[in-house]
């Protein structure tokens, strides 16, 4: 197996004290993992900043003291036209590591994008501005998987999703569906002609839909509908000065890989759309999906400098490529270059 070893500079406990219970019911393949829950209250810690980030990965420090957290960073900009997503992995207290992805037929490097991140500890977490945050992990493989949220929230939350680990190194997404005020269905998705393999660790973050402010923030959470592989205009209930924006796709009515891109953010506004990737054919065109997205006020952007990797391995890891990509500087596939 290639891909980071678990024994990584930031590589935390995969349980502590603020992990939130994850129960599963999925196929009868799965594994259903259990851990503690606890409920913060207060000020539990909670980041919110942009991400300035290329091809090449990039180490960055968490901003906040965190115990065991979760981070989610998506989705990416469109300065590069080419199908990208935000990748995140090496998920630990002192900091994580994070990259534009490119699928693994696409040839040169990314240019820079923004993405909203969020970092928030695993757990439930109750802030005195009022919202309720879930946030928790759970390793899991293509087929769809339910993960439980330890406490009931008034209505579907938004819910931000991300890997935090590279086991196999080959780029995947997360798509989420059936989102419900008790949990989620997620799992992992390669490209068409690159398909995922084995399991990988999926954060997820779950956010009190509503407006008010979170973590001393001004925020809102909403879902937006019928969101397709056409630019769509969301028009923000509140305005903001300084807004970081996190989205993520809350159905899977097509089935293609895809993630969401945004363009012309600005305070009252932002555009989105979905966008597939294209190793098998051109073709494009996607089912309308819900989205649910959250736009906070103000945040650092951060542009760490690139992370110092060894120089990769080129040869293929085990004949099973069908198509002669490289091994890019995340592990096998390219990444944006």
């Amino acid at each position: 197996m290639t891909g980071t070893p678990t024994s990584d500079r930031f590589r935390g406990p995969t349980t502590s004290r603020r992990t939130v219970l994850l129960t599963l019911a999925a196929s009868a393949a799965a594994r259903v993992p259990t851990a503690a829950a606890s409920v913060d209250v207060g000020s539990p810690a909670f980041d919110v900043r942009r991400l300035s980030l290329t091809h090449e990965r990039r180490t960055v420090p968490h901003a906040s003291d965190f115990d065991d957290p979760v981070v989610v960073a998506t989705p990416p900009s469109y300065a590069g036209s080419n199908e990208a997503f935000a990748r995140v992995d090496r998920v630990g207290p002192a900091g994580f590591d994070a990259a534009i992805e490119e699928w693994s037929f696409l040839e040169g490097p990314h240019m820079e994008e923004v993405v909203g991140c969020l970092a928030a500890e695993s757990g439930v977490s109750r802030f005195d501005d009022g919202p309720m945050v879930a946030a928790g992990t759970v390793e899991l493989g293509t087929e769809w998987t339910r993960v439980k949220y330890d406490e009931v929230f008034p209505k579907p939350p938004i819910v931000l999703t991300g890997t935090q680990t590279r086991n196999t190194g080959r780029p995947v997404i997360v798509r989420n569906q059936k989102i419900s005020t008790h949990g989620v269905s997620v799992r992992i998705q390669g490209s068409e002609r690159t398909p995922a393999k084995g399991r990988e660790t999926v954060g997820y973050v779950a956010v009190e839909r509503g407006k008010g402010t979170l973590g001393g923030r001004p925020y809102e959470g909403r879902i937006e509908r019928d969101i397709s592989d056409d630019w769509h205009t969301i028009e923000f209930d509140g305005e903001y000065e300084d807004p970081v924006f996190l989205a993520d796709l809350r159905t899977a009515e097509g089935m293609d890989p895809a993630t969401l891109r945004y363009r012309n953010l600005d305070g009252r506004s932002v555009e989105v759309f979905v966008e597939e990737e294209r190793s098998r054919d051109d073709e494009t065109w996607h089912m309308k999906e819900d989205i649910g997205y959250v736009v906070f006020e103000g945040g650092s952007t951060t542009t760490p400098p690139p992370t110092d990797e060894p120089e990769p391995d080129r040869s293929d890891p085990d004949g099973s490529d069908p198509g002669g990509w490289g091994r890019g500087g995340f592990g096998w596939g390219r990444v944006g270059a």
